[in-house]
């Protein structure tokens, strides 16, 4: 098994990120590259990752779900807003 990253491996996703959030207009901006910089510090990076992975479960309707991965599993039931999620 292979230890080394392929760069299809980092950029797709990448691209499916910016893709969603670029679509959605939200405050996840942050993942989106201006530049070639980094994220400035780990804790930043692991909150932004967190806030997004919050929306995304949360917040977001899914296409093919037609609710939110956290009402699919019982977990909510409705779709929350931006405010409820920061709260």
């Amino acid at each position: 098994m292979s230890k080394s990253v392929g760069l299809s491996g980092v950029e797709f996703p990448r691209h499916t990120l910016n893709a969603q959030t670029s679509a959605s207009g939200c405050i996840f901006a942050v993942f989106t590259r201006l530049t070639n910089a980094h994220s400035k510090t780990l804790a930043n990076m692991q909150a932004a990752v967190t806030l997004y992975i919050a929306f995304y479960n949360f917040c977001r309707v899914h296409a093919s779900l037609k609710v939110t991965p956290a009402m699919q599993s019982g977990i909510a039931n409705h779709v929350w807003s931006i405010q409820e999620l920061l709260g």
